[in-house]
């Protein structure tokens, strides 16, 4: 009876102090396909149920190809009725560094949901890897989440779209895009 119970408490220790599994963002749309002189629009969707305080995120993209023209706070920060504070930063020519914060003791956002958005302009045909440099997030208690992850993507500007950039990583991205056109 003893060895049960040292078992069960060994598997609740275990079970317990596990790591807990990374928390996956994906942008939306997972890539994207623009005309000279438009504007398009990434967001970042988190898919898990959690509970969040804090966003914070650095993009770089070829600016020879985008102009960003803002951004800010998604829905899952905007509709949460607590004061959020957010700024979004064009940092040197090509990169961005984002935040939406809940200043509200006991408030905060709980996913899922839309968690920032990025708007640009196409500059030039061709493409921009938008490249996620980093990315943070803080629960309720304003701890930092560990093994956030957010997977580059792509913005297509006019001309032809035929030929996929030799270092995309996510042929799969390129794949829904181009069933799109």
């Amino acid at each position: 009876m003893n060895l049960m119970k040292i078992l069960a408490t060994l598997s609740l220790i275990v079970f317990f102090m596990a790591p807990a599994a990374g928390i996956q963002l994906r942008f939306w749309p997972p890539s994207q396909l623009i005309d000279l002189s438009e504007s398009g629009s990434l967001s970042v969707m988190l898919d898990d149920v959690i509970d969040l305080r804090t966003v914070e995120l650095w993009v770089s993209y070829n600016d020879l190809i985008l102009q960003s023209s803002g951004g800010g706070p998604g829905g899952l920060f905007e509709d949460t009725g607590c004061m959020t504070w957010w700024d979004l930063e064009d940092m040197d020519p090509g990169s961005w560094h984002g935040f939406a914060v809940i200043l509200d003791a006991y408030c905060w956002a709980t996913g899922p949901g839309e968690l920032f958005h990025w708007d640009f302009v196409g500059l030039a045909e061709g493409y921009s890897r938008i490249q996620v440099d980093n990315i943070r997030l803080f629960d309720e208690n304003g701890d930092l989440i560990e093994g956030v992850t957010l997977a580059d993507t792509f913005v297509f500007v006019g001309g032809d779209i035929t030929s996929v950039p030799s270092e995309d990583t996510q042929s799969r991205n390129w794949g829904i895009l181009k069933s799109l056109y």
